[in-house]
C-alpha cells in the first residue's frame, strides 16, 4: 500500500526539474532520477518491513507513503508544501504514455520469465513452500517491491507531466487502493487482466466523475 508515495516521488521530480527547465531531456533526466530515489526508498524500506506478513505488512508499507507525503509537505521551497507546484510544461501527451506502457509490461514479462522471476512467483504462489526449497524470499519481495516503486516512479512523472501540477493531496491512501483495486480485479497474477481492469476503471472513473 505504499505505491502512492513512489507515484508522488516521481512526481515532484519531475515537477521540480520540469518547472525549472521546460526541455525533454530535463523531464526525462528527472524521470530516471525519480526512478533511481523511488528505488532507493524501496530498498531502504523494504530490508526491515518485508519481513512482516499480512496486515503488519500493509500497514507499515501504508506508512512509508504517508511518510513521504509529509515530507513533501514540509518541503519548505523546494516541493512549495501544501500548495504544491503550478505550471509545469506539457510533457506528457497519449503517445508518450502508450510507449512507457508498452516497455514496462515488455520489462515486467521479461522480468517474470527470468530466474529471480520465476522466484517471485512460487513466492507468491505459497511462501513457505518457497522457502523450503532455498528461494530467499525477504531478497525476493525487496527486488519486486524495489522494481515497482520504480515503475510507479515512472507513471507518477509521466502524469505531472500530463496534469500540469502536483499536489500532496493527490498522493494520499486512496491512491494506493486505486493500484490494489485494479490488481485485484484484473486478477491476482494476470497481466492481461491488469491492463483490462486499468482501462475499464480508467473508462468508469471518466464517465461517472459527475456522479457524486
Amino acid at each position: 500500500l505504499g505505491h502512492a508515495g513512489f507515484i508522488a516521488i516521481g512526481a515532484y521530480a519531475a515537477a521540480i526539474i520540469g518547472s525549472r527547465s521546460a526541455t525533454y531531456p530535463a523531464f526525462f533526466a528527472a524521470m530516471v532520477l525519480g526512478a533511481l530515489i523511488a528505488g532507493a526508498v524501496a530498498l531502504i524500506v523494504g530490508i526491515p518491513t518485508l519481513r512482516l506478513k499480512g496486515d503488519y505488512l500493509a500497514i507499515a508499507t501504508l506508512g512509508v507513503s504517508e511518510i513521504i507525503r509529509i515530507l513533501i509537505i514540509n518541503g519548505g521551497d523546494l516541493t512549495n508544501g501544501a500548495a504544491g507546484i503550478l505550471g509545469i510544461p506539457a510533457f506528457t501527451n497519449w503517445q508518450m504514455v502508450y510507449f512507457f506502457v508498452v516497455i514496462t509490461t515488455i520489462l515486467t514479462i521479461n522480468f517474470l520469465r527470468s530466474p529471480i522471476g520465476r522466484a517471485t512467483l512460487s513466492v507468491r504462489e505459497d511462501e513457505i513452500a518457497a522457502e523450503s526449497v532455498g528461494v530467499n524470499t525477504t531478497k525476493i519481495k525487496v527486488i519486486a517491491f524495489v522494481f515497482g516503486a520504480m515503475t510507479a516512479s515512472i507513471a507518477g512523472s509521466l502524469q505531472a507531466g500530463f496534469i500540469g501540477s502536483v499536489v500532496p493531496k493527490d498522493y494520499t491512501f486512496i491512491n494506493s487502493i486505486n493500484v490494489l483495486i485494479i490488481v485485484v480485479f484484473g486478477g491476482l497474477g494476470s497481466m492481461t487482466g491488469t491492463i483490462v481492469a486499468a482501462i475499464v476503471l480508467g473508462i468508469l472513473n471518466m464517465v461517472l466523475q459527475n456522479v457524486a
